[in-house]
């Protein structure tokens, strides 16, 4: 019909309609053809699921037959001429097929104008039918265009529907919707994304057509659960994540890499198959990489790992792999560090006690036999010597029956002794001029008396230094200014910085180097040189006498011996203080000089020498 429709067209004529004298198509015989291979291997044909079709092969003498068989479609159809057949593919299991001819008309067996198959028609088979009709008679009169509405639905809705009219495929819109066609067959495809193409084929010979489709899902879910749980677990290619146990939905059909992490656990990934319409499961266990790690320590001790407190007392956790900083750490004690490797499935259980700072404590009192609290806890009666006590601040009191409760505050250091003497009686408290006097008197005899200080700065607490002083670091920076003194004038104005080691209170060890400006020559000299210092041993350390003596040799322009003996005095604390002293400067060197007629060559240029200087 549409090849007609084009002729007349072309030629601009009237369409052209057959008229016939019909006796009608009716069905003479049907049978399957089990020898015939022609459908399975000769000339296969596979239809819009993947399947061969079944092969009907039509026998008659006429032409411009039109086939159909609802909703499913005719897959092809071949005209045979030389056989007088019609090869006809149907998708297997088809059940049912109408026969049209122009002229003729449709298949008279059956009132909807179909033939029903016997039984379904299986894949890959061959069917013959054959059929009688009556006589055609063309006659040529004024086409009459015949319409009628497709309307298409899907389930689920939403889908793209497209339909081929006259070899060209266009799209026509979403589910549900609907097209207006000439009477006649068309191909079409209905699309939507997470479900696969379907396609079928529509014959428009009524007024309305209605098609619903039933797409197939290309899409699965995922259910995955981990141990332990509370795992991440991400899809290849996919931005969502998830935290098992957890059902995954809408995961397009396929292979997909999933990957399931946890901290502390090795990466587990595994490639799984979503099936169409269908649940996958997927447990992972996961590989540990960590240990468990067991710290004892004290009770009141703080646990630090890699700088974060992690609580008091015994520790138990697992840690993952890697090197961890621990220090514990508890007040008046040196800190205990330890640097820790874990490794996975490895415990480790690691005794880590940080180390007690003690100071001692002596207790007099007047009269004696007064009972000592020390931070409420009861020590015994004075005299009282306490000679492995915690460094920190304490309160102390002393009491006795017929006298006045008196209270102290002391401070105990790292190797110190410090002392409390304390007057309790009803009469007022004697002077700090009489307290030392008492405590004279309360160690005459006693070795430590001569360790300590002479008063009491803070109430009665006094405080003495170890003669087992440790060594130390000391810096010295001094200026210099040196007035000529012999054969050659070298008035001169110096800095120096001298940095060693204090081995007790008296005596410091060091090393130094300094520059010096010849005023009358205008030159430069670096002298590197060592140093010895020593102090008096008196009382007094604010007040000290020393004596210093520098040795090494001179650098740059005047190259030679360095000797700098001198005298001084420092002024300051026991951390900081000022050196003020004299000393004399001599420098052998080699120097062209001329005096009174004589040339030297080699000689001692000496200066007495003033300096200050910052002890620290």
């Amino acid at each position: 019909m549409h090849r007609l429709r084009f002729i007349v067209l072309l030629v601009a004529l009237c369409c052209v309609s057959i008229a016939s004298a019909q006796s009608g198509i009716s069905v003479k015989s049907f049978k399957e053809l089990t020898q015939d291979l022609d459908a399975r291997v000769n000339y296969p044909v596979i239809d819009q699921n993947g399947q061969k079709c079944a092969l009907v092969k039509v026998v008659t003498t006429e032409n411009d037959f039109s086939f159909d068989n609802g909703q499913l479609g005719v897959t092809k159809a071949i005209h045979k001429p030389e056989l007088s057949e019609w090869w006809v593919y149907l998708p297997a299991k088809t059940m049912k097929l109408k026969i049209m001819h122009p002229v003729l008309g449709q298949l008279k067996d059956s009132e909807d104008g179909f033939y029903y198959f016997p039984s379904p028609l299986k894949e890959a088979a061959c069917y013959r039918m054959e059929l009688t009709t009556g006589k055609v008679t063309v006659v040529v009169e004024e086409e009459r265009v015949k319409t009628g509405y497709f309307i298409i639905d899907s389930d689920p809705q939403g889908a793209d529907v497209y339909i081929t009219e006259h070899g060209v495929e266009n799209y026509v819109g979403i589910t549900p919707t609907q097209k207006k066609l000439s009477y006649g067959t068309y191909n079409y495809r209905v699309k939507k994304s997470l479900y696969h193409d379907e396609v079928g084929v529509a014959v428009i010979d009524s007024s309305r057509l209605m098609q619903k489709v039933v797409m197939r899902p290309a899409f699965g879910s995922l259910k995955v659960e981990s141990v332990p749980s509370g795992a991440k677990v991400t899809i290849a290619d996919d931005t969502r994540t998830y935290i098992t146990p957890c059902t995954i939905y809408d995961i397009p059909s396929g292979h997909h890499k999933v990957s399931v992490i946890a901290s502390g656990f090795a990466l587990f990934t595994r490639e799984v198959e979503i099936l169409d319409g269908q649940q996958t499961e997927l447990v992972a266990t996961l590989d540990a990489r960590f240990a468990e790690v067991v710290i004892n320590t004290l009770p009141e001790a703080t646990i630090t790992i890699n700088g974060l407190v992690m609580g008091k007392g015994n520790y138990k956790e697992d840690l993952a792999e890697g090197i961890y900083d621990i220090e514990v750490s508890l007040d008046s004690h040196r800190s205990a560090t330890r640097q820790i490797e874990v490794v996975a499935k490895e415990p480790q259980i690691i005794s880590l006690e940080p180390t007690p700072i003690y100071g001692s404590l002596d207790i007099l009192s007047e009269p004696m036999f007064a009972n000592v609290t020390i931070n409420g806890k009861s020590y015994g009666d004075t005299p009282l010597s306490v000679d492995e006590m915690l460094v920190g601040d304490y309160e102390v009191v002393l009491s006795k029956k017929g006298c006045q409760t008196v209270t102290k505050h002391v401070t105990i250091t790292e190797n110190n002794h410090s002392l409390i003497e304390a007057n309790i009686s009803n009469d007022s408290l004697k002077s700090s001029d009489n307290t030392s006097e008492e405590l004279h008197h309360s160690y005459r005899g006693n070795d430590k008396r001569s360790e300590y200080g002479s008063n009491s700065d803070k109430g009665g607490v006094l405080n003495y230094v170890d003669n087992k002083n440790k060594v130390h670091y000391k810096g010295i920076i001094d200026f210099s200014y040196g007035l000529a003194a012999g054969v050659v004038p070298h008035d001169n104005i110096g800095v120096s910085t001298t940095h060693g080691c204090a081995i007790n209170k008296y005596l410091f060890v060091g090393a130094g180097v300094g520059v010096n400006f010849k005023c009358n020559y205008n030159i430069i000299n670096i002298p590197v040189y060592a140093d010895v210092k020593a102090s008096l041993p008196i009382k007094n350390t604010k007040f000290s006498p020393f004596a210093d003596v520098r040795v090494g040799y001179s650098l740059l322009n005047l190259k030679g011996l360095y000797f700098n003996p001198s005298l001084g005095v420092r002024v300051g604390g026991k951390r900081a203080g000022c050196l003020i002293s004299v000393g004399y400067e001599l420098l052998s060197t080699k120097l062209s000089y001329n005096f009174e007629g004589d040339t030297y060559s080699k000689v001692s240029v000496g200066a007495i020498n003033f300096r200050l200087g910052l002890e620290f």
